[in-house]
């Protein structure tokens, strides 16, 4: 199958294997890159919204931008610090090359990058690996999502009162919803990872 064969994917199908195979090598190639800048001395930077922004969230996004467009360059491209690119088509990766920049500029492990793949505007590949603790969630449609290659599942939960949240700050809630968090919170030791 040639890759101008995956335009012709309707609404709602499975994307391609070789379309899994090549979020898996966004990943892989992002990886080291955003390792040789971690807990290094970085310029921080901020957008317009003030969040941080720093030559490695720059770099990891170019890298995945030049795969896609060497592999497939009718795909479109919206990136958090490139902007979006040949946004008309079937096909739009969606990159988030450091999601957590104020983890990754303190030494903290818990930023990853989130690779996502849009097929006529439903996200049909889901990727979030995160490089310093060398972990990586895969998810497509009609394949179950996995964990280091593993199936992984989320925990059942019938309640919101059940269920856990992790942020960066409770402070990136709206007020009221801060003080809900705060009133609900209930701490618990995290599930050992089974590996």
């Amino acid at each position: 199958m040639s890759p101008q064969d995956t335009d012709s994917n309707p609404a709602g199908a499975a994307p391609e294997p070789e379309l899994i195979r090549f979020a898996e090598d966004l990943a892989d190639a992002a990886r080291p890159v955003a390792l040789r800048y971690f807990r290094n001395p970085l310029e921080v930077e901020h957008k317009a919204d003030a969040s941080p922004v720093t030559i490695a969230d720059r770099t990891v996004e170019s890298t995945m931008r030049e795969m896609i467009t060497a592999r497939y360059p009718h795909h479109g491209i919206l990136g958090e610090e490139h902007g979006g690119s040949n946004l008309e088509g079937a096909e739009t990766w969606v990159l988030d090359p450091i999601d957590g920049t104020q983890s990754f500029i303190t030494g903290m492990p818990t930023f990853g990058t989130l690779i996502a793949l849009l097929q006529h505007g439903r996200p049909v590949i889901g990727i979030v690996d995160m490089p310093a603790l060398g972990e990586r969630w895969a998810g497509a449609s009609s394949r179950a999502t996995t964990l280091n290659g593993r199936p992984c599942r989320t925990r059942a939960c019938r309640e919101l009162r059940q269920a856990s949240v992790y942020a960066t700050s409770v402070d990136i809630f709206h007020p009221r919803g801060t003080r809900c968090a705060e009133h609900r919170h209930r701490p618990r030791r995290p599930a050992p990872l089974r590996r």
